[in-house]
């Protein structure tokens, strides 16, 4: 799959995630999470660094995670990187995080922690997920306006109508 996939969970949910990232490693997929921090790291820039260099960003969410502070800002970290999030729900929450509204999740509230499925439905997400991004790097970004685009002079015209004389609104070629 390329990369390693970064883990955002609620501590209180670590039965359950530690069963989910020992399957996956034992599916080969390369994790990262939280338990994985040296002792006497500083806590935060460990967090912040594995986010960055992430290829994947899977969240477990739960009523715990979505009112939790430090899945949030772990949540926001990664889109601000434009991380390919999946999006795993753990258990039923009352909300989803609005951010995330618009992602397709994968629905395990139905399965137990340690039951092969749970696995074998996320691995087929970030296969998924692996696909998806693939299918945007293979755009062709002189046919697709992005997003970093809009400012660009080639987009945004803004400074040559204000080069245009008044009067020339009038003319044909504007209407």
């Amino acid at each position: 799959m390329g990369g390693y996939v970064f883990v955002s969970y609620s501590h209180e949910d670590k039965y359950f995630v530690d069963d989910l990232v020992s399957g996956l490693e034992g599916q080969e997929v390369e994790i990262w999470y939280d338990e994985y921090i040296p002792k006497g790291a500083n806590w935060n820039q460990a967090i912040d660094d594995a986010i960055e260099g992430c290829a994947k960003f899977l969240i477990v969410l739960s009523p715990s995670a979505t009112s939790s502070e430090a899945v949030e800002g772990e949540l926001l970290r990664a889109l601000e990187l434009r991380k390919p999030i999946l999006p795993v729900l753990y258990e039923d929450c009352h909300r989803l995080p609005r951010r995330l509204l618009g992602i397709q999740y994968i629905d395990v509230t139905e399965f137990d922690s340690d039951d092969e499925d749970v696995v074998e439905l996320i691995l087929d997400g970030l296969q998924d997920l692996s696909s998806a991004v693939s299918e945007l790097d293979e755009l062709d970004e002189d046919e697709y306006l992005l997003e970093d685009d809009w400012e660009d002079e080639e987009y945004f015209l803004e400074d040559d109508l204000e080069d245009e004389d008044e009067d020339d609104w009038e003319d044909e070629d504007f209407i």
